[in-house]
C-alpha cells in the first residue's frame, strides 16, 4: 500500500482581494418601519394564536435573511438622526466620519445636512441618482423634508437641486438626487399606495419608504399594546402589497428586485431593556439572497450580536447596524458604496448564498492495485467551487454507507480490488451538492487484460501485439514484474513502430494505459529509497489573488500539496500537475483567503 512521504515546506505572504459589486438586482425599495421594535416584533411572530397574522413578515423572513436584533446608531434613538444614519450609512459621531445632525425636529429653510456638518455628506441618493437610477423618498413625517422640500414642507432640502451636489461621475444627472418625493403624515397606508400607484406608471429604481404606524401607537398607546400589534398587523398588509407589486404589478420588477426592510428604534418611551429600545428587525428579501437564513449566522466571520444595549464603541466586531441597509441595497444593484460611509462601506455584509458545486470528476476512475491488495486512491473534489467564494467542508461516503469514508477536498483512502460506487458532499454551512463517481481498481494483470481488448478492438491485426500482452500477463501471474515490465515496454515499442503511423489517437491511448501498468509494478524504481528528491523552484501570484507553486521531482510521482496558516493543522488542498519533465505545479486559487498560509508536498510513495 501506498504511504505518503513529506516534503519540503515553503512560507508564502498572501494577497488581499478588494471586494467588487456585482448586480443581483434592478430595481431596490429600503423600508424603515418607525419604531418597530426587534423585541416585540419577536414576540408577535413567535405567537401561535394568530391573534395579530404576519404572513408578510413570516415571507420575509422565510424567503429572505433576517434577523430581529439588529442594532441602531449607538445612542441615537431619535428618529431624524437615527433616519440620517440610514441614508447616509455614518455613525451620529465619530469625528470626521460623522453626519452630526442632532434635531429631531422639521428643519428651518436652507438647513441642512451638510451645513450642520460643515461639508457635503453623501447619501444613498447621490449613488443611485449619479449612476442614471431614478429615485423616489417616500417618508410619514414631515421632518424628512430635511433629505427633500415637497409641497409645504420647504425646509431643509438638503438632496434637492439647490443642496444636492453636482454630478460629476459619467453623464450628467443633476444636482436633484431625489425624483420622486412624497411627504403625507396620514396614516392608514396612504403613502404606500401613493407609492404604489406611482411605481406602476413610471417605476423607480431605488425608492426609500418611512412607514409611521407602529411610531404613532406606540407613543400614544404603548409598545406591544393591542393597538401597537394591530399596526404592526397593518403594516403586514402594506408589505403584501409591496410585494404584489414587484411580483405581479410591474413586470419589469418581476425577479428583479430587492426588498430591504429595518427600523429607527423600538420602544423610545418606558423600555424595560436596552434591547427593547436600540434592537431592530433587519430583513433582505429578493433574488439571490439566502432563504430562511439568520444573518448573523450567514456573517459569523464579520458580524457578532451586541454583547449589551445599546453598543458604546464602534472597535472591534460590530452588531448588524439598521444603517447598513443602503450599503446593502447598493451593493445588490451593483453600485459602489456611499462615500464617506462606515456602516457596510466594505459592503460585505453578506445576505446572498448560492449553493456550492460538488465535482469529483479529478478523481481517477481506474486504479492498478501492483500486488491485489488495497491500493491508496487519491479522492479530489478540487475542482468543486462556490458562487459566493465560501471555503467548502467535503466529506466523502461509499455506496450507501452512512459513515464517511474520508473528509478534506483531497483524501487518501485504502480500497479494495473491485468497483466503488463515491459520494462527494460539499458544504459551505448552509447549503450542499452532491457528486457521484466511480473508482475501479484493477489487478496489474486485469489493467493488462484490459489493454489487450483496447488493441484487439482497435486493430485489425492485433495478434503479434497481443502475445505481447499476454506474455507480460503470464509475467504478472508469476509474480515476476521485471519480466512484465519488460514486455510492457516491448509492447510500446510495438506500437510506436506499427500503430502510430497509422492511428496515432489509439497508439497513444495504448501508450498510455501500457505505462501506467509499468508505473505500478516498477514501484519507484528510479529511486530506490521510495523518497523522491522534489524541491521548490518558484513561488508566484496569480492574477484574482492566487498563489502559483512550481517544484521539481521525479516524474511519474503522485505528489499532493498540503498547506496550512499555524504549521500544526495540514490540510490537503490539491495534486500538483506532472509536466512529465521532472517539473510540477498547482495553483492555489484560495490562498487570498489567508493573511499567510505555509505549503509542503506530500508524495504517494511505496
Amino acid at each position: 500500500m501506498k504511504k505518503p512521504g513529506r516534503l519540503p515546506l515553503v512560507l508564502l505572504a498572501m494577497i488581499s482581494l478588494a471586494l467588487t459589486a456585482t448586480a443581483q438586482v434592478e430595481y431596490a425599495i429600503v423600508i424603515s418601519v418607525d419604531g418597530l421594535g426587534g423585541t416585540y416584533l419577536s414576540n408577535l411572530l413567535a405567537r401561535t394564536d394568530n391573534a395579530y397574522p404576519l404572513p408578510n413578515f413570516r415571507r420575509l423572513r422565510n424567503e429572505g435573511a433576517s434577523t430581529l436584533s439588529a442594532h441602531i446608531d449607538n445612542d441615537n434613538y431619535e428618529t431624524l438622526p437615527n433616519h440620517v444614519s440610514i441614508v447616509t450609512a455614518r455613525p451620529q459621531f465619530m469625528g470626521t466620519h460623522g453626519h452630526n445632525w442632532t434635531s429631531n425636529g422639521d428643519p428651518a429653510v436652507g438647513q441642512t445636512i451638510h451645513s450642520v456638518k460643515g461639508s457635503y455628506v453623501a447619501s444613498v441618493f447621490d449613488v443611485a441618482h449619479d449612476n442614471g437610477l431614478r429615485t423616489g423618498m417616500y417618508a410619514n413625517k414631515t421632518k424628512f423634508s430635511l433629505f427633500d422640500t415637497n409641497t409645504s414642507y420647504r425646509g431643509g432640502g438638503s438632496y434637492n437641486a439647490v443642496y444636492g451636489a453636482p454630478d460629476t461621475r459619467g453623464v450628467n444627472n443633476g444636482r436633484d438626487k431625489i425624483d420622486d418625493v412624497y411627504i403625507n403624515t396620514a396614516l392608514g397606508g396612504i403613502l404606500v399606495n401613493t407609492f404604489i400607484a406611482r411605481q406602476k406608471t413610471d417605476p423607480m429604481q431605488y425608492a426609500f419608504l418611512h412607514i409611521n404606524e407602529p411610531d404613532s401607537y406606540g407613543h400614544s398607546t404603548g409598545w406591544g399594546s393591542a393597538a401597537w400589534c394591530r399596526q404592526v398587523t397593518n403594516v403586514d398588509l402594506m408589505l403584501g402589497k409591496i410585494l404584489k407589486l414587484v411580483e405581479q404589478d410591474v413586470p419589469a420588477m418581476t425577479g428583479r428586485t430587492a426588498i430591504i426592510l429595518t427600523a429607527d428604534h423600538g420602544n423610545q418611551d418606558n423600555p424595560r431593556t436596552g434591547a427593547e429600545r436600540y434592537s431592530v428587525p433587519f430583513f433582505v428579501w429578493g433574488p439571490g439572497v439566502a432563504a430562511g437564513v439568520d444573518l448573523y449566522a450567514l456573517n459569523a466571520d464579520r458580524r457578532q450580536m451586541a454583547p449589551s444595549y445599546p453598543m458604546r464603541t464602534y472597535d472591534g466586531v460590530q452588531p448588524i447596524r439598521n444603517a447598513e441597509a443602503n450599503n446593502v441595497a447598493l451593493q445588490l444593484l451593483g453600485l459602489e458604496p456611499i462615500p464617506g460611509s462606515t456602516f457596510d462601506v466594505a459592503q460585505d455584509l453578506r445576505v446572498t448564498n448560492l449553493a456550492p458545486i460538488a465535482d469529483a470528476s479529478a478523481t481517477a476512475a481506474m486504479v492498478i492495485s501492483p500486488d491485489g491488495a488495497n491500493v491508496s486512491v487519491i479522492l479530489d473534489g478540487s475542482r468543486s467551487s462556490d458562487p459566493d467564494g465560501d471555503l467548502l467542508q467535503y466529506t466523502w461516503y461509499e455506496a450507501a454507507n452512512p459513515t464517511p469514508v474520508a473528509h478534506g477536498v483531497l483524501a487518501v483512502v485504502p480500497l479494495p480490488v473491485g468497483v466503488h460506487e463515491l459520494m462527494l458532499v460539499a458544504e459551505d454551512g448552509m447549503l450542499e451538492a452532491t457528486h457521484a463517481v466511480t473508482v475501479e481498481v484493477l489487478t496489474a494483470g486485469q489493467a493488462a487484460e484490459r489493454l489487450a481488448a483496447a488493441a484487439e478492438a482497435g486493430l485489425s491485426r492485433a495478434r503479434p501485439l497481443l502475445a505481447t500482452i499476454s506474455a507480460a500477463v503470464a509475467s504478472i501471474d508469476r509474480n515476476n514484474p521485471v519480466s512484465a515490465i519488460n514486455q510492457l515496454l516491448a509492447f510500446q515499442s510495438q506500437v510506436g513502430a506499427q500503430v502510430t503511423p497509422l492511428d496515432p489517437v489509439l497508439a497513444d491511448d495504448l501508450l498510455r494505459q501500457a505505462q501506467q501498468i509499468v508505473d505500478v509494478l516498477s514501484r519507484g524504481a528510479a529511486n530506490p529509497s521510495g523518497r523522491p528528491h522534489a524541491r521548490f523552484t518558484g513561488v508566484s501570484p496569480l492574477h484574482g489573488g492566487g498563489v502559483h507553486v512550481q517544484f521539481s521531482s521525479e516524474p511519474g510521482r503522485i505528489h499532493i500539496l498540503e498547506a496550512t496558516t499555524n504549521l500544526a493543522d495540514w490540510e490537503m488542498i490539491g495534486v500538483a500537475v506532472d509536466h512529465g519533465d521532472g517539473t510540477f505545479d498547482f495553483e492555489d486559487a484560495h490562498a487570498a483567503r489567508f493573511a499567510n498560509r505555509f505549503y509542503r508536498i506530500v508524495s504517494l510513495a511505496e
